[in-house]
């Protein structure tokens, strides 16, 4: 892993600019660093070596160094790319994935992309013209910001590293806060400025000193043509899950696997154990038995035989969330962020890259959204006014949502979507709190400039909602923005490199062939997986119920972050210019007194102030 920048159109001194970007990106490469510039253009690199430590560093040039790469991932399938490379009179100065990039660039132009099994975030400068070629991974587990203005173009691995040149506009743009307080992130493609964007993920563009150019090489769409039978499909998962984790423990330096005691996790670890004896596993726990998955993870690691660490989690550090705060750039409020930060803390003291089991919920059908959309479907055919009446009979008989994770809360949630349908009932599903919330807590100007969920989403997926289109805006939006933003951002955070090999490219591919019915069977969630790795692991990994990696936000709220959260919220001049008169005492005291739950937008506010702090001082 590494961070990368570069620019083209500079007047002021390049390397001196390039230095500076580079300073704001040392936690994702501490190990080194390289520059290259040429009349106004160049790129510098911040280097986390794992592949080839000596040889590797970067700038890489090809061999009459008219061009030249900076490289951020890890390409998994590069042995084979490299000898296809060689046998066309291709010659190589290092043993880095990166160059094979930088070669294929060569024989394939744009569409180099296409070969290309991994995860990454690349740019490619023809030293004599300028030109700068970006390209951006299939799902995005690499982030890449850029900005144009005037005749200058600049982009980089985070939006840190573009502010630190004085010539782009660090303007807010707040059209999406609603969005961010809600989902916990900033959609893509836009940022927390202006001038600055994402490229989206599975895309790539070109600049040529004048104008920019995007264009999409990639993106997910499930098509459900799978023909042979279901234990046929099991045992092709199988297959290329275990080819999957077998590219990603290549690496010159220690490596372990995240291991959680869910199915996605042990998964992975099961796989990786037996190919590599003696694996760390490592996972984190919380005092709250709700949350607490370090007895699955620890009957896991006994089944396969791992050296298991175990980290329990002091649910009283604020602290420790203001520090993770600072290391994500820009707003982000996935409450899982402040876990999954220690876990990556805490594996880093032993290993440099882990394994994680990201991307299986959303290729595989583990969401419970999706049978909740089955279930209410069932519903549709009843008039509207029954199905509203029983909405309200919910409502007035169940007792409202006060915490996570309560039978009778999700009996609410989902009776509060009887009488909606189609995208409408699809976005409520997805919010995390009551709409009203965040209406109620801005300032009417605000509202106004806020882009709806929906109206994101619609370009996202396909019109229909069905199983099909769950998968895919969660794919497309959810995992983006949120699940490999945390993992991406966290492990950075602490120079780790995570590699989620249920993002495959082949077995992604495979995953958008199978029919939803190979996914989720009423309550059972994840068949293909359970089938094709029961017999490797403990029951309990399949029959118990999915916990995810969340926190009681709510509880914590009510009380180890009562003082230090009221007094960062009702001190922030930063809310205190976007929100309602009164109307963050009006939400601590109606959380404090369960009238509702409001742990999530304390939690998105909190996220929200602590970053305003540590980035708009």
């Amino acid at each position: 892993m590494c961070g990368i920048a570069g620019l083209s159109g500079q007047d002021s001194p390049v390397l001196d600019a390039l230095e500076k970007m580079a300073s704001r990106m040392r936690l994702r490469g501490p190990d080194g660093d390289g520059f290259v510039s040429r009349d106004g253009a160049g790129l510098a690199h911040t280097r986390l070596a794992i592949i080839d430590l000596e040889g590797g560093r970067q700038p890489i040039f090809n061999e009459d160094e008219s061009l030249a790469i900076v490289c951020n991932g890890e390409i998994y399938d590069f042995a084979g790319l490299r000898s296809e490379l060689e046998a066309k009179g291709h010659c190589f100065r290092t043993h880095s994935d990166s160059e094979v990039v930088l070669h294929l660039y060569e024989e394939m132009g744009e569409r180099c992309v296409e070969r290309l099994k991994g995860m990454f975030a690349f740019a490619i400068l023809h030293l004599d013209s300028g030109k700068i070629f970006i390209a951006r991974d299939r799902y995005g587990k690499k982030p890449l910001f850029y900005t144009v203005r005037d005749g200058r173009f600049a982009f980089a691995s985070g939006p840190q590293a573009l502010l630190s040149l004085d010539w782009v506009d660090s303007t807010l743009d707040e059209s999406h806060w609603s969005i961010y307080l809600d989902q916990g992130y900033l959609p893509t493609p836009h940022s927390a400025w202006k001038a600055i964007r994402k490229l989206p993920p599975g895309h790539c563009a070109v600049w040529d000193q004048s104008t920019l150019r995007i264009d999409s090489w990639w993106q997910y769409r499930v098509r459900g043509d799978f023909s042979g039978s279901f234990d046929e499909a099991a045992q092709e998962t199988r297959r290329l899950v275990e080819a999957a984790v077998e590219r990603r423990l290549v690496a010159d330096v220690p490596l372990g696997c995240f291991l959680s005691g869910g199915v996605d996790s042990s998964i992975i670890a099961s796989v990786a154990a037996k190919r590599k004896p003696g694996l760390k596993t490592f996972s984190i726990g919380f005092p709250e038995a709700k949350f607490d998955e370090r007895h699955y993870a620890a009957e896991v690691a006994r089944h396969l035989g791992t050296d298991h660490q175990f980290l329990e989690v002091d649910p009283g550090s604020f602290h420790d969330f203001a520090a993770i705060v600072e290391r994500y750039e820009e707003p982000f409020a996935d409450a899982s962020m402040i876990p999954t930060s220690l876990l990556c803390r805490f594996a880093r003291q032993q290993v440099t890259v882990a394994l994680s089991g990201d991307g299986a919920d959303e290729l595989f059908g583990g969401y419970e959204r999706y049978s909740a959309m089955n279930i209410l479907g069932r519903f549709d055919g009843l008039p509207l006014c029954l199905r509203r009446g029983a909405r309200k009979s919910a409502e007035f008989l169940l007792p409202p949502k006060t915490e996570e994770r309560t039978r009778l809360g999700r009996l609410r949630r989902v009776a509060g979507l009887l009488d909606l349908e189609g995208t409408a009932r699809w976005c409520r599903v997805l919010n995390r709190m009551e709409p009203t919330l965040i209406s109620q807590v801005l300032r009417p100007e605000l509202l106004e400039q806020q882009q709806s969920l929906a109206d994101h989403l619609a370009p996202l997926c396909r019109p229909e909602i069905g199983p099909d289109a769950w998968g895919e805006n969660d794919v497309r939006a959810y995992m983006v923005d949120d699940i490999l933003v945390k993992v991406d951002r966290a492990s950075m955070g602490f120079s780790l490199e995570a590699r989620a090999p249920f993002l495959d490219a082949d077995l992604a591919d495979f995953a958008m062939s199978i029919p939803f019915a190979f996914r989720q069977r009423g309550r059972r969630r994840k068949l293909l997986l359970e089938a094709a790795f029961r017999s490797d692991l403990p029951a309990n990994v399949f029959d118990r119920a999915k916990m995810g990696f969340g926190v009681p936000l709510s509880r914590w709220f009510r009380g180890p972050w009562l003082k230090d959260s009221k007094q960062l919220l009702l001190d922030s001049p930063f809310l205190r210019q976007r929100c309602r008169e009164g109307a963050l005492e009006q939400l601590f005291q109606g959380h404090l007194n369960c009238r509702t739950d409001g742990g999530a937008l304390l939690f998105s506010l909190c996220s929200l102030a602590l970053w305003a702090e540590s980035h708009q001082r």
